[in-house]
């Protein structure tokens, strides 16, 4: 999350009741001096997991108090900077803090949060550790979810904030998940993002138009020679002195990550790890967010969706900037000026939440023929074209996919009368 990533995450709180096993040692030191986080709603447990790259890194998991069984859960795969996940009392005014805290206090899930190496508790140097490294201690995390005795292993989706968006589709490769939801990322390559953002930082600083086609010029030199040809930043100025004004970070780092971390995220092919997941997706873009675009975010839907017709769906939050807090207009957000918390992204990721993790229906367990047979020419006739392909709404709201009209009960039902709406009852089953 370049630049201006969040305000994050002072931290402190309370002491609290541990989950799981009794009098278990924390193989990790804490690096802070404040309490750790409390919740009257939830037990949390501190405990640790072992990258494969021999790193342990810090895992916070919370579970609501009285639960019994294994309860769904979600991992949230965090941001682009060093800030800690771990959260405080004085994080409430914070946009991250508050959408964290709800994500544990609203959910009735079990929640898993993993400081990357170098952050909070972690072993390592975060100002040194790669992208790759990254990647590998939120697949350690996920394992961990997955083996807990607290946790159903079939009833895990992920959450993945700004970089963390472009993280979870690799974290989620090869995994029986049950969706993956992303806020404020991105979707092209790195240097796309990076030549993207910084013509709309520099469009509303105010600058000129010809001043910004001035400067992006030298940004595709710039960018060009850090990300393709994979150049430390002081190469870079060594080589093109000129650009050394339009350069915002180290010599060594950019946004407090080394330069290996820029590199290896230029490698990546985000649109084929997304056509690879065949689960349900919620792409969320702030209306505001000039940080990442909404470009991107819808990008993610449509390639889900082409590879896997229903599986994806984008919502726009109006008005709200890239750290979930919403302004009167985009210079306000710019400036960061006026904002309030923007509780409705909360509500539709923990909604979202809920619906992808409950337990299958019978409807759920229907064969797809079933769906063709008695529910798809219901919906053709009533619904083509806006649901259907080439429809203004196909893309939000794909009723060739029995996924949709499942997770939409109660509103399609509405638009159906007589013998319509009963086949599609017929099909669906008793509601749960």
């Amino acid at each position: 999350m370049p630049a201006t990533v969040p305000r994050l995450l002072l931290l402190a709180a309370l002491t609290f009741p541990s989950v799981g096993s009794e009098d278990k040692v924390d193989p990790l030191r804490r690096r802070a001096a404040f309490p750790k986080e409390a919740y009257s709603c939830c037990d949390v447990l501190y405990d640790s997991v072992l990258t494969d790259r021999g790193q342990r890194v810090r895992t916070i998991v919370t579970r609501p108090k009285g639960a019994a069984g294994r309860l769904p859960a979600v991992l949230f795969v965090g941001w682009l900077s060093c800030d800690s996940v771990e959260q405080s009392l004085e994080a409430e005014a914070d946009g991250w803090g508050r959408t964290l805290r709800g994500l544990v206090t609203d959910t009735g899930m079990v929640t898993m949060r993993v400081d990357k190496p170098g952050a909070g508790d972690s072993e390592g140097v975060c100002s040194e550790t790669d992208y790759e490294g990254e990647v590998a201690a939120y697949r350690a995390a996920l394992e961990a979810l997955r083996r807990s005795a607290l946790v159903d292993p079939d009833a895990i989706a992920l959450f993945g904030g700004s970089m963390g968006g472009a993280t979870a589709p690799l974290v989620a490769q090869g995994q029986k998940l049950r969706g993956v939801a992303v806020w404020g990322t991105f979707a092209k390559s790195w240097l796309e993002h990076m030549l993207e953002q910084e013509r709309r930082r520099l469009a509303l600083a105010g600058d000129p138009p010809g001043r910004v086609g001035e400067k992006m010029r030298g940004y595709g030199e710039l960018y060009g020679l850090f990300l393709t040809q994979k150049l430390a930043p002081r190469e870079v100025l060594r080589r093109s002195p000129h650009l050394s004004p339009l350069w915002h970070g180290g010599p060594e780092d950019l946004y407090g990550r080394p330069a290996s971390f820029h590199h290896q995220a230029q490698d990546l092919n985000l649109p084929a790890a997304w056509e690879a997941l065949d689960v349900p997706v919620l792409s969320i873009h702030g209306e505001y967010d000039w940080i990442m675009s909404r470009e991107d975010q819808q990008m993610i839907v449509d390639v889900v969706n082409r590879a896997h017709p229903g599986r994806a769906r984008f919502v726009g939050a109006p008005k709200t900037d890239h750290h979930f807090m919403a302004f009167d207009d985009p210079e306000a957000a710019f400036r960061d000026e006026g904002g309030r918390w923007n509780r409705e992204v909360l509500d539709e990721v923990v909604g979202w939440l809920k619906e992808v993790t409950a337990p299958a229906s019978a409807a759920a367990k229907a064969s797809p023929s079933s769906f063709d047979a008695s529910v798809r020419p219901v919906l053709e006739r009533r619904c083509v074209p806006c649901h259907f392909p080439g429809g203004s709404m196909y893309a939000r709201l794909p009723f060739d996919a029995g996924e949709t009209i499942r997770s939409h009960r109660e509103g399609v039902l509405r638009r159906l009368k007589g013998d319509d709406r009963a086949a599609v009852e017929a099909w669906l089953g008793p509601a749960e």
